[in-house]
């Protein structure tokens, strides 16, 4: 179960990452409306989730299980790919010697991130860690990207 979930979520986010640059660059895509989708997927797994995970796919077979699972890991990890790139360029815009501060916050914050995550999730739930995380998202995007753009047209 561990090896499948965390192959799905690299693979899921590397290929947010590499998509990033097109969905981007044709405009359907902005870092805002990234965070808004990523919250809104979010908190849609919070209703969807338990859903499935009552219902009788307990007794499917093992290949429809992982298949429901990898589909359902993409749907959070494509998005979340996307953010990495999405801010590096960001920053390369406005700032580019701050990339490699870039680079180590996003470290430190994944290592710290992850093991939060973990510990709110213990004590709150996980229901209560994607609100949260939906909320980070969007309280730190959107102030982010005005920072760097503004930043950025001024240098």
């Amino acid at each position: 179960a561990v090896a499948v979930v965390l192959l799905a979520f690299l693979v899921s986010s590397g290929l947010g990452s590499l998509c990033q640059r097109t969905l981007f660059d044709r405009g359907l895509l902005t870092v805002p409306r990234l965070a808004l989708l990523l919250a809104a997927v979010l908190l849609a797994g919070n209703w969807l989730l338990p859903e499935l995970f009552h219902s009788g796919a307990i007794a499917w077979p093992i290949g429809a299980k992982i298949g429901v699972t990898i589909a359902a890991i993409f749907v959070f990890a494509f998005p979340m790919g996307m953010f990495f790139p999405a801010g590096i360029r960001l920053v390369e815009n406005a700032a580019p010697d701050f990339v490699p501060w870039a680079w180590g916050s996003n470290s430190a914050a994944s290592v710290i991130g992850s093991i939060l995550a973990l510990i709110l999730a213990i004590h709150t739930g996980f229901a209560a860690v994607a609100v949260i995380a939906a909320a980070i998202y969007l309280l730190t995007t959107v102030p982010s990207v005005a920072a760097l753009r503004r930043y950025g047209a001024g240098t």
